[in-house]
């Protein structure tokens, strides 16, 4: 539970795409620094990877905190989403309905693991990168990192649950091919409900003007070589086993990019069309409330109650919202 079936790329299946990475990523950096990765960070990596987009609404922190979402307001628009996926997962496990995963920890340790988890799903928001980036590429300007200090060991742990994160770039073309059209589709469906309720729609969220070529170049160029270059410097498997695939799957639509200039002149040439091959979703969601689609009776008045949208925009002052209200309790039933 928790994970909604119908968002095309935020679902439990990008959850365990990022675990297996995580696994992995993790595996090569205990081997290579033991002192600095012991078992209990290993397993705290691999469960915040188990929860990082728990309860995902399949939009992003910018539309919530446009529309004044409730769990924008609550954590005062700084890592909206990544702090109710931590503070939600937690929940759900400490609520009693279920057995306690942790229970054979001490105190200290699970006040330990849940410090450390807290921290990585923060660091998994987009906002975040630069800062991180920078602090890892300061670090290992030192002949000792990573050491056994903490801050040195949560930067590490941080890096690695982002960097399998946004890893769709490093899998086999084939793969690789297979997340491409779910995401861009459900970026496709925030713009529509951004045209919807008058907002400005976000840069590559426009399915009718969006080249997906150049999305994908963006996102390896600014997000993922960076990151994947200076990880691979304390981890040397990213070197051999990512970069080269990056830097394969790069062409590919370096190569697209150039096929659809000279195609530019042509009606119907933009790849973000309704009727691309890259959208194999073919009826974007009109209704904010469509998204969910709640195995339980509690998961569905919790779902309700955080993520019902309550107006439309500022922009449309003066009209009638009809969009659907939240009419539900304000604090969510365990």
């Amino acid at each position: 539970r928790g994970y909604v079936k119908t968002n095309p790329y935020h679902s439990s299946a990008h959850v365990a795409d990022v675990a297996q990475a995580t696994h992995l990523l993790l595996s090569w950096a205990s081997n290579r620094h033991p002192q600095a990765l012991t078992a209990q960070e290993v397993m705290s990596g691999v469960f915040a990877a188990a929860i990082h987009d728990y309860q995902h609404p399949g939009f992003n922190n910018q539309f919530l905190i446009a529309v004044e979402h409730p769990v924008a307001l609550r954590y005062n628009d700084r890592n909206v989403l990544e702090n109710h996926h931590v503070a939600a997962a937690f929940n759900a496990m400490l609520d009693g309905t279920q057995e306690d995963p942790f229970k054979h920890l001490s105190e200290d340790q699970f006040t330990s693991l849940r410090r450390m988890v807290i921290k990585m799903v923060l660091a998994t928001d987009n906002q975040n990168h630069s800062a991180q980036l920078s602090l890892l590429k300061t670090k290992m300007t030192r002949k000792d990192f990573p050491s056994t200090k903490g801050d040195d060991k949560q930067l590490l742990l941080n890096i690695i649950l982002h960097a399998a994160d946004i890893s769709n770039p490093t899998r086999p073309l084939e793969c690789y091919l297979k997340w491409v059209p779910r995401v861009m589709e459900e970026f496709f469906r925030q713009g529509d409900l951004e045209k919807q309720k008058h907002l400005p729609v976000s840069p590559f969220f426009d399915r009718d003007t969006t080249a997906v070529s150049k999305c994908q170049l963006g996102f390896i160029d600014v997000l993922v070589h960076p990151l994947y270059l200076a990880l691979g410097q304390c981890v040397p498997e990213v070197n051999t086993e990512c970069l080269p695939q990056i830097t394969r799957n790069r062409a590919h639509y370096e190569g697209r990019r150039t096929v659809t200039r000279r195609m530019s002149n042509d009606k119907g040439a933009t790849e973000g069309r309704r009727n691309s091959p890259f959208s194999p979703f073919t009826s974007p969601f009109t209704e904010a409330a469509k998204l969910f689609t709640p195995t339980t009776a509690g998961l569905r008045k919790r779902m309700t109650s955080i993520f019902g949208f309550r107006r439309t925009s500022a922009t449309t002052e003066g009209t009638e919202d009809k969009s659907p209200k939240d009419t539900s309790p304000k604090e969510a039933a365990p």
